[in-house]
């Protein structure tokens, strides 16, 4: 049911990473959000331990949970 996809995330932490920096997540802390501190474009690279062929995405809701989506991963050429 929708409910069952809503949740609640507290705050354990956080990291500035700079220009060239690198980092790791290790479950069950393997969710994050990522911002930009500058109006310059920025580019993350996500390197995995495997095949993935989808995640979840979590879509902020007005009551401050937020709604789990699962979104298809893929490649483009």
């Amino acid at each position: 049911t929708p409910e069952d996809d809503l949740v609640g995330f507290e705050a354990a932490g956080s990291v500035l990473a700079g220009c060239g920096d690198a980092g790791a997540l290790i479950p069950p802390f393997d969710y994050h959000v990522l911002g930009n501190a500058g109006d310059d474009p920025a580019i993350t690279v996500h390197v995995y331990g495997g095949d993935m062929d989808w995640c979840h995405a979590y879509l902020p809701q007005a009551d401050g949970q937020f709604r789990r989506e699962r979104k298809a991963l893929g490649f483009t050429a």
